[in-house]
Order: structure tokens, then C-alpha cells, then sequence
């Protein structure tokens, strides 16, 4: 009995270190349905991103990207094929179109960031927190969605909770 437990856990410590194939995905970028998203703004999102360890001290997304995208069907599925350590192959008809409703900005040690010049609408924020200890690496993408108003400034703070893609 022993020796079954004992193989059915090599077996599944096996399984779970397998890095899985990535899988192929085409996603299709509709410029029409971002048309508002193109243009320069007056909005800004100002945040702070960070994941609680189990002592409760904080990791920050010191040094990382924060990007803010339109919280549309493409992002949503991009922002999900990224959480799951994955790359989509955007379609060659569509173009590099999607890139100009991107926004992005960099977390400083704090974990804090600000992303200017946004139009209104409603937007995702994803930050990526990642850590090592022990050769053993934590964290994931953060995701948080919210709706900017004309010349509005969003304060957010982006945590464990924020941890999936928002519907």
C-alpha cells in the first residue's frame, strides 16, 4: 500500500511540473468595434499592484509592465491566454491595429503606476507579480476592470482578489 501512495505521488508531482504544450490560437482584432479606444484621452488610472505572501508582507510588480486595454471579447481572451503562461497568434489580415488601443506603463518599487491619456470606456489593467522563493515561482497576472469617465483620474489597487479575468 505503501508503495502505491508513494508512486501515484511521483506520478502526480510529475504531472503538475510537465509543461504543457503551448496551444495555437487565432484570435481576429475588429478595429471598428475599438474605434473609440484609438484617439488620446483625458482619463488616468493610477494604482498600485501587489500580492500578500502568507506572512501578509507584500510583493510588488516592482520593475513590471502594467498595461491597460479595452475590456472588449479580443482582450478578454488575450488577457486569458496570458494568465495561462500562453501567446496568441493574432491573424495576418488584421494587422498590428489592436497595439494603438494599448496603453502601458511600468510598477516602480512600490508596486505603484499611472497610465495617462486614456479615452473613456471601460477598461482592463493587468499587472504581473512573480517572485521566487526557494526556485519555486509564485504569483500570476493581475487583472482589474473598471469604467473611466471623461478627464476622470480611477484610483485602484490591484491585489489578490484581482487574481482571473474580471467579466
Amino acid at each position: 500500500m505503501r508503495t502505491l501512495i508513494l508512486a501515484t505521488a511521483v506520478a502526480l508531482a510529475a504531472c503538475s511540473s510537465t509543461p504543457k504544450p503551448p496551444q495555437e490560437v487565432r484570435l481576429k482584432f475588429d478595429p471598428n468595434s475599438h474605434r473609440s479606444y484609438f484617439p488620446a484621452g483625458t482619463g488616468e488610472i493610477r494604482g498600485q499592484a501587489f500580492l500578500r505572501q502568507r506572512d501578509q508582507s507584500g510583493v510588488p510588480c516592482d520593475g513590471s509592465a502594467v498595461i491597460a486595454t479595452p475590456a472588449t471579447a479580443f482582450f478578454r481572451q488575450m488577457l486569458d491566454l496570458a494568465a495561462r503562461g500562453q501567446m496568441p497568434l493574432i491573424g495576418e489580415a488584421v494587422g498590428p491595429d489592436y497595439v494603438y488601443v494599448v496603453r502601458q506603463s511600468t510598477c516602480d518599487s512600490g508596486g505603484n503606476f499611472s497610465i495617462t491619456g486614456l479615452p473613456p470606456g471601460d477598461w482592463f489593467v493587468a499587472a504581473p507579480v512573480y517572485w521566487t522563493m526557494r526556485r519555486i515561482t509564485h504569483g500570476g497576472l493581475l487583472v482589474y476592470k473598471l469604467r473611466l469617465r471623461n478627464k476622470e483620474t480611477a484610483q485602484i489597487v490591484m491585489t489578490d482578489r484581482d487574481m482571473g479575468i474580471p467579466r
